[in-house]
């Protein structure tokens, strides 16, 4: 019946360019409500002794970097508050505020006590800890069990900034095993764990849904610049897979589309991520997973960082799955995966989409440079959906545009630029950057403007997906087509651009470059864009140096200046009895009763510079007019000030004229 219930569960998507928005089928939900219900009411009641136990739990402070070491209370050693807590009513805090940051606990040979009570174990409060590193060290290269920590069958366990290196005997980093242990969090903005040495997989999911796994470093050094994959047996390398979701651990959500929740998953010898495979013999078996979403994670990513094999496997009956997008942040790095030792008969793929029960996911406006075979491959008739790759048939280099066919009409047609890394013009192209998306018209007939990426993409091979409007599934990349675009406005570039000051620090940029194709904002502090238009909030008032570099064919210019930021916190409302309007150049102010006489008109820029000329009022004058013709668009204050009393209305320029 479970099995049943799975298959029939099925996400309808609908295509609303830039992105595929998930409606969920009502027949298919209420379907699979049966199944979901009991895991969802204990999820719930999880939730409820969260609340019960913010009054009852107790802060646990490790002190000691012995094993197993003692305790007393609520202080001791790892291993006492771990049992210490699973004793009591959580949630509990395990602390290391009694630490060092940096500081290593040795494992013994014994397993940790399995964590199944709800609790946070937060190394990110030894002392002197800094985001993004390390905050204690669990150090299992002596320790016998099969996993490091093993939560067993309870919701919303919180774990940050823990160092995890495996022993020989470790097969798992982190096991979150049972059908009531939802909610996890492992890693977060800022709150990294690092996870390596694992002899199977960094971190396994089994069952449990509505999770999240984000800013996790999984099998590379606390750099993030080399992987574990070369050492010599004496030392343990690195996990045959970093990620391994199986047997219906649904809806949980690996990385983040917001700076800072991606994940790092390097070097393994085997795969980057598993999402269903369980060894059952049934065909499809029970593993699969649905619904998970995997945005702006890198698998690989770096040569040092490379997967031997393939970065995503998905099997079972795993369907829905989002992996990236083309929204900003969304797409996954999945470089230098499939670099192979050996391809199973089966070839290299960087995507492998194995199980003909394995429907109705989507991937889009993934990076796939340097790596052996395809880069979406559906290997078995049926899997997602047996959805076709598009055809690329013509490119108009007179209007810069790419043409193309495809047997589903309504499909959203992604375009990338290919690479395949050696500059070799083959059929195995994949996508090096996200170029646009269009949609198939009723007669199986689609085209894309190119024009914005002339300069990328002028004799470059291009490649391109296709998506189904109603099923969700994402088919292979087409061949490659070498495009000889038409570079507009021959000459060097010339960088400039206006800003505009959206809110407190807040500003956004409008590029009016001329002519470039390639951008590169650099606003200080090793914050930089490629961006076309950019926003960008400053820290606080200040004058900021940002430079913006502008390349296309024919050269680059360069463009240092300075912008002002002013923090305002006059609002963004007129006096009660004031009303200001601006119509074909012209800013009126008007008042409900006449200005006191002498009442001084000013108006200044966000420097504080005087615009134009002071005005007086007149008596029983209610109305003064200014001319803004010459103005660009920005913001402008109004300042209004009479012996009785002073106004300032800040105002929006919308438009030049």
């Amino acid at each position: 019946m479970e099995q049943n219930n799975r298959l029939l569960k099925k996400s309808i998507h609908f295509n609303t360019l830039p992105m595929i928005t998930t409606f969920t089928n009502p027949f298919s939900q209420a379907i699979n409500l049966s199944t979901k219900l009991i895991r969802k009411a204990l999820l719930l009641v999880g939730l409820l002794f969260g609340l019960i136990g913010s009054i009852y739990g107790e802060n646990y402070i490790v002190n000691s970097t012995e094993d197993p070491g003692t305790g007393s209370g609520t202080t001791g050693s790892l291993r006492y508050c771990l049992t210490a807590a699973n004793s009591a009513v959580g949630p509990h805090i395990i602390s290391f505020s009694g630490l060092a940051a940096g500081s290593t606990i040795t494992l013994g040979v014994d397993p940790l006590p399995e964590i199944s009570t709800t609790m946070i174990i937060d190394a990110t409060t030894a002392l002197g800890w800094t985001a993004n590193t390390v905050g204690i060290t669990l150090d299992a290269t002596e320790n016998t069990s099969n996993q490091i920590l093993n939560i067993v069958n309870v919701p919303n366990v919180e774990i940050y900034g823990l160092q995890i290196i495996g022993g020989l005997s470790t097969s798992f980093g982190i096991l979150i095993n049972g059908d009531n242990a939802d909610g996890f969090k492992i890693g977060a903005i800022n709150k990294r764990n690092f996870i390596n040495r694992a002899a199977n997989t960094t971190i396994k999911v089994i069952s449990a849904d509505n999770g999240f796994i984000q800013n996790n470093y999984l099998g590379c050094d606390v750099t993030g610049s080399f992987g574990y994959y070369g050492e010599p047996l004496t030392v343990p390398p690195n996990s045959g897979s970093g990620l391994w979701l199986t047997d219906g651990a649904d809806g949980n959500t690996i990385g983040g589309a917001q700076s800072g929740q991606g994940n790092l998953i390097a070097g393994g010898t085997g795969l980057g991520i598993l999402l269903g495979f369980n060894y059952d013999s049934t065909p499809g078996g029970l593993s699969g997973c649905s619904d998970n979403i995997f945005y702006g994670n890198r698998v690989g990513g770096l040569e040092t960082l490379q997967f031997y094999y393939i970065a995503f496997w998905i099997d079972g009956n795993s369907d829905n799955n989002i992996i990236g997008g083309v929204e900003p942040g969304q797409a996954n790095d999945l470089s230098y995966s499939s670099n192979g030792i050996s391809d199973d008969g089966n070839g290299f793929q960087v995507i492998r989409i194995w199980s003909a029960e394995a429907q109705g996911n989507t991937i889009r406006g993934n990076i796939m440079t340097c790596g052996l075979g395809t880069g979406i491959g559906l290997l078995t008739p049926g899997a997602n959906n047996d959805q076709p790759a598009p055809v690329i048939s013509s490119f108009n280099s007179a209007s810069n545009t790419l043409l193309g066919t495809s047997n589903t009409p309504g499909a959203t047609i992604d375009v990338y630029l290919g690479s395949d890394c050696n500059g070799n013009q083959t059929d195995q192209i994949k996508s090096e950057a996200y170029l646009a998306s269009t949609l198939v018209d009723a007669n199986g007939n689609w085209s894309v403007d190119l024009s914005p990426f002339a300069c990328l993409a002028n004799n470059q091979l291009v490649t391109a997906t296709a998506t189904h409007p109603i099923n969700g599934s994402t088919g292979p990349f087409s061949d490659g087509f070498l495009v000889s675009a038409t570079v507009f406005g021959s000459g060097s570039p010339t960088a400039s651009f206006t800003y505009l000051q959206i809110n407190e620090y807040l500003v956004e940029f409008n590029n009016t470059s001329t002519p470039g194709c390639l951008y590169f904002w650099d606003f200080g502090a090793g914050i930089t864009s490629t961006e076309v238009n950019p926003s960008h909030e400053f820290l606080f008032d200040n004058a900021w140096p940002v430079r913006l570099i502008v390349t296309n064919d024919c050269g680059s210019d360069t463009l240092d200046t300075v912008v002002v930021v002013i923090k305002t916190s006059i609002a963004d409302i007129d006096a009660s009895n004031l009303s200001i309007s601006e119509q074909e150049g012209t800013l009126t102010i008007q008042c409900n009763n006449p200005f006191e006489k002498g009442t001084l008109l000013t108006l200044n820029n966000l420097s504080g510079q005087l615009i134009g000329s002071k005005m007086q009022a007149t008596s029983n004058q209610n109305c003064m007019q200014l001319s803004t013709q010459q103005l660009s668009a920005g913001i402008y204050f109004i300042n209004l000030q009479s012996s009785s009393n002073q106004v300032t209305l800040k105002w929006l320029k919308t438009s030049n004229y």
